[in-house]
């Protein structure tokens, strides 16, 4: 009588950490070697997965892998491992006619072999690749017949010109991570993906991107990284890639994305036009005020616009007991510790809620006062040094503001710090989105706290009182 493990379909032998001991190597190849051994021979492996840390026993690898794959029945395989021997992974999983999903994380690098072939392959994850002339195979990718998602984390490129071209490509990520020594920012990037959906890049830009044109993207989410001395030469590139995304739904970008399109303005071959853009999120604490609003010159159709992190300003760092200091903070620094603010509210009125306010303030804080209620608890000398945090001015320098918005419908401070630069974006919002509907405000706790930055009690005492062009909006 067969035991019911001899017949699973499924074999996940992952590990996070190695052996502790050489023992615990050869007992895990025991149990491995044994399980493999007495399976039924009538019962198939459709699903197999190793995970070790380090290099151990790698004879013994290429043996069980040779083993799941047998028969040509395997669908999913993930191989995650550091190794010695470039060759660890068999040649014939390379043309496993079964396979739909590869997973492959191993250091250093594999060596592909000359052949390639993947019928039925939909899924392709390499798991820090690093990509030479030495040990790369164009076939990997132009021999794909079905494949819809590619994902490459950990990219490495030590070539000039790196080209990704699959017709049936869905989903593509590429994370180069924040190598100084990777070779990206020499290297030609190129992709032929006419049938993407979805895009994701994060780490450092290309020396230069070529994509086809990709009728069918519905969200990209770009996080680009570069140094300072770059700024203006990656700008043009990341711009570039901006610019092959113009059909994108939905945009996520993080500050440096902004920044490089600020720095990218001034030159006409770089413009941007995301008509049909209905969502945008930025994705973490944004310096680039000029970046944003000339994407948002490029969105005419945004609806949705979302603000992940606090928006940057001045901060006081400050402990109990001593004296503030006033900074110009760094990546570090986070929102304003409202527990510092005046004009808080007693823990009755908190817990009234924000039925009446301008957002639903739930997010990191419980914290939440009716706007009538937070009027009153405001003096009129409060309200007027409210209002006084320079939205004349700043917007003198942003022409044509009145037109950025006009089908904008939601928006959402996930981290709202009640500084005036914040301040500034909600009065640039309400005054200007005729068709803006909801407008999300939420506080929490931090150990920082900005420079002229208000209380939510005063917040909510203003907000009714800001000129809005949407009388819908709550």
């Amino acid at each position: 009588m067969d035991y019911i493990w001899t017949t699973v379909s499924t074999l996940d032998f992952l590990s996070e950490k190695g052996g502790r001991s050489m023992k615990d190597d050869e007992s895990f190849v025991a149990f491995v070697d044994r399980t493999l051994e007495r399976r039924n021979e009538s019962s198939n492996i459709h699903k197999f997965f190793l995970q070790r840390s380090w290099h151990f026993f790698e004879s013994k690898v290429q043996s069980w892998i040779s083993s799941a794959i047998s028969g040509n029945h395997l669908k999913e395989l993930g191989v995650y491992m550091s190794r010695q021997n470039p060759r660890i992974i068999p040649p014939s999983v390379f043309t496993c006619e079964s396979l739909i999903s590869l997973g492959l994380q191993t250091l250093p690098s594999i060596q592909l072999p000359r052949h390639i072939s993947f019928p039925r392959l939909k899924r392709l994850e390499l798991l820090n690749f690093e990509v030479r002339d030495d040990n790369w195979n164009e076939q990997l990718f132009s021999n794909f017949r079905v494949l819809e998602e590619l994902i490459l984390k950990g990219l490495t490129v030590s070539m000039k010109f790196f080209s990704i071209s699959v017709p049936t490509l869905k989903v593509l990520t590429v994370d180069t991570g924040r190598n100084e020594q990777n070779g990206i920012r020499n290297c030609v990037l190129k992709f032929d993906v006419p049938s993407l959906v979805s895009f994701s890049y994060t780490g450092y830009a290309s020396k230069e991107f070529l994509c086809s044109s990709l009728l069918e993207l519905v969200q990209a989410d770009l996080k680009f990284d570069f140094e300072e001395d770059s700024e203006e030469t990656d700008g043009v590139a990341i711009s570039r890639c901006l610019q092959s995304l113009e059909h994108a739904k939905r945009l996520t970008l993080n500050d440096k994305t902004l920044q490089a399109i600020c720095s990218a303005r001034d030159q006409s071959s770089n413009s941007l036009a995301f008509h049909n853009v209905k969502i945008l999120n930025i994705t973490d604490h944004m310096v680039s005020e000029l970046g944003l609003i000339d994407l948002l010159k490029a969105t005419p159709s945004l609806e949705s616009l979302v603000f992940a992190e606090y928006i940057d300003d001045f901060i006081e760092y400050y402990d109990v007991g001593e004296e503030d200091t006033e900074g110009d903070g760094d990546d570090d620094r986070e929102e304003d510790d409202r527990d510092s603010t005046e004009g808080e509210a007693d823990d009755d009125s908190e817990e009234d809620a924000a039925d009446s306010m301008e957002g639903d303030n739930d997010h990191g804080s419980e914290d939440q006062v009716d706007v009538s209620e937070a009027a009153e608890c405001a003096s009129d000398d409060e309200i007027e040094a409210i209002d006084d945090y320079g939205y004349d001015s700043w917007v003198a320098t942003m022409p044509n503001v009145e037109n950025l918005l006009p089908h904008l419908q939601s928006v959402c401070f996930q981290q709202f710090a009640g500084n005036p630069t914040e301040m500034k974006w909600v009065v640039l919002i309400l005054k200007n989105a005729k068709a803006l509907q909801k407008m999300t405000t939420h506080y929490y706790d931090s150990d920082l706290r900005f420079t002229g930055a208000i209380g939510e009690t005063e917040v909510m005492a203003v907000m009714p009182r800001i000129p809005r062009a949407s009388a819908g909006c709550v």
